[in-house]
């Protein structure tokens, strides 16, 4: 029998974050000024295509027509935390060290998640079946435009998502996959890795998000479905995010007197967005399916 109290305390694991998620393509914008922590907005560039004149003088109007009403999109914040309880108490900068390295581990795949579903509330996220517009006219949220009724393989389903994408934005827009869909794309060649990111056979970015669940954006579940994983295509994304805060600072404003545990909690947080074009394909996961050839 080993006594517990007789084992040698040591190092835990050291974690490595897994690649490709949604931060390896999202644009990152620092900003200075912290009133984006309330949300924000913002005018995109047009999305349409350009338009064509001729020598010959068209029909009336023969004036050079607007291509596109500019507007306005906004995105709202939420806040990531990690709060570790740390029995028996111990150093107040270590209870800090915990909580710190509990958030950057675990906070990539919460904010993935709500950016996928919108649980916590959130707007803009991807499986949204309903646009919102705000009461000054910013668009909140839009939905998801579903491309085919029923699921797809994976190679239909990437060449569709990427033929509307590329058609409805005409730059570099992001698809965005769960890891198993990932993985079939991966067996079917249809990803190149560029550094520390992955492209679609097209250019788009791809991400692989650990915590993008591949559910639908079809009210009122919003589940994948059995053998089924839904991905998305977006414009490009941006991602403000503050620093780290642990509110606490002082020893009495971390300790649980009951139990004599020490709490704290590290947090910081977020607003996401993207700029035009939002599709939605269901992928089918359930492999090759064998029988007779030419079947």
């Amino acid at each position: 029998m080993v006594l517990t109290a007789a084992r040698k305390l040591v190092a835990s694991p050291v974690r490595t974050l897994l690649p490709y998620g949604l931060m390896s393509v999202a644009q990152p914008i620092e900003d200075s000024d912290s009133h984006w922590q309330l949300g924000v907005r913002f005018e995109p560039d047009t999305c349409t295509q350009a338009n064509i004149t001729t020598m010959d003088c068209p029909a009336p109007p023969a004036d050079k027509m607007p291509t596109e009403t500019m507007g306005l999109r906004g995105s709202n914040p939420f806040t990531v935390y990690s709060m570790p309880v740390c029995s028996p108490i111990g150093y107040i900068g270590e209870a800090e060290r915990r909580a710190i390295a509990a958030l950057t581990s675990g906070e990539a795949r919460t904010v993935e998640g709500e950016f996928w579903t919108g649980a916590a509330g959130t707007t803009p996220h991807l499986a949204a079946s309903t646009p919102i517009t705000g009461s000054d006219g910013t668009i909140e949220q839009t939905a998801a435009t579903v491309l085919v009724s029923g699921a797809v393989d994976v190679v239909e389903g990437v060449a569709l998502l990427e033929e509307a994408l590329s058609s409805c934005y005409g730059n570099e827009g992001v698809l965005h996959v769960p890891r198993s869909v990932l993985t079939h794309m991966t067996a079917w060649n249809l990803v190149t890795k560029d550094g520390a990111k992955l492209r679609s056979p097209s250019g788009h970015l791809i991400a692989a998000g650990a915590g993008y669940p591949g559910s639908s954006p079809v009210a009122p579940t919003g589940s994948p479905g059995a053998g089924l994983r839904w991905i998305y295509g977006t414009g490009a994304v941006t991602i403000r995010r503050s620093g780290i805060e642990v509110p606490a600072a002082r020893p009495a404003d971390v300790l649980s007197r009951s139990k004599n545990d020490v709490i704290l909690v590290a947090e910081r947080t977020y607003v996401i967005g993207w700029d035009c074009c939002h599709f939605a394909i269901p992928i089918s996961i359930t492999g090759v399916t064998t029988g007779t050839l030419g079947t």
